[in-house]
């Protein structure tokens, strides 16, 4: 059973996260805004203080595996990233200038990161099978 003070702890936690989620919130609106303005620079490091506020909820939101990812991202010009997806894997969203792209390119692809190319659509995002080519 839980003690007192390990169910006030948890209590506290929740509120936390609460009011982490709360700031997640806020920072998608204002990524929305940021957006539609085309404050892209803006909009590409509110994607890492996002991401930063999202590993405050829990010790299985990221792993070593994506932080490399995105440190190698950020160190090849990316000004900013997240993860996107969920269930333990997903996809590295990064805001890159055009200058710095073939760079970071590169340097993904030399550590085994797969570019997928996408597109902001009104319509919302849809899903998309993507096979193998290797597959018969």
């Amino acid at each position: 059973s839980a003690t007192p003070l390990s169910s006030q702890a948890a209590q506290i936690n929740q509120a936390d996260k609460g009011a982490v989620r709360n700031r997640m919130r806020d920072l998608a609106h204002q990524a929305k805004a940021l957006l539609i303005a085309g404050r892209l620079e803006e909009l590409g490091r509110a994607l890492s203080h996002e991401w930063r506020l999202k590993q405050q909820l829990g010790d299985g939101v990221s792993t070593e595996a994506i932080d490399r990812g995105l440190t190698l991202a950020t160190e090849n010009g990316a000004l900013g990233g997240k993860l996107s997806g969920g269930g333990g894997g997903g996809f590295l969203l990064l805001f890159v200038p055009p200058d710095a792209q073939a760079r970071l390119r590169a340097a993904m692809r030399d550590h085994g990161y797969e570019e997928m190319r996408f597109h902001l659509s009104p319509a919302g995002s849809r899903i998309l099978v993507r096979l193998d080519e290797t597959r018969t």
